[in-house]
This record gives C-alpha cells, structure tokens and sequence, in this order.
C-alpha cells in the first residue's frame, strides 16, 4: 500500500530527526531508520497496528518512545502523527 504523510506527521518526524541528531551524532538517522522500517511493516501488514479508536492504529519504534499512528484510507496508509509517547495521548485525533 502507499504511505503518505499528513504534514504535521511529517514535520513531527523531521523535529524528532533533528532532535536526536543533536543529542547524539547519527542518532537522528537511527531514529529515521527505525521509521521506516516501521513504515515498511505497516505497508505490508498494514491492520497489524493496534487499533485506537474507530480508524486509526498505532505500531511503536523500537528504541524510541514512539508510536506511528496511521489509519487506512482509500487504499493507502496515512500517517498522521509520530507520536512521543510521553505527549498528550490523542493530540493528533483532529488529523483524521
């Protein structure tokens, strides 16, 4: 299935990105590694995610405490936050 981004999931992702970066040289890539593998197990299994409420799912990085929350639309899978799993819990439920 095809992954497209809502644009406050994608500057999440990009803030995060630079964030770990800045922590620690080339942790900002691990980050961006683990979404994307991320990404491609969603793209395959895209109901593998947990669901949270009527539409959308969440499957959680390995080694950050985050999740990818998407939901499957029209035959694509939407991201709609990189979600820190320490912030406000449904920040991102406008988005749908």
């Amino acid at each position: 299935m095809r992954v497209t981004f809502q644009p406050a999931a994608q500057k999440e992702m990009f803030e995060s990105v630079a964030y770990y970066e800045q922590k620690d040289h080339g942790l900002g890539s691990k980050f961006l590694y683990e979404i994307d593998s991320t990404l491609s197990l969603i793209s395959a299994y895209p109901e593998s995610g947990t669901l949270l409420n009527a539409y959308a799912r969440r499957v959680l990085l390995k080694g950050f405490p985050f999740g990818v929350v998407y939901r499957i639309y029209n035959n694509q899978i939407v991201i709609l936050a990189i979600m820190h799993l320490r912030r406000k819990p449904n920040y991102w439920v406008k988005r749908s």
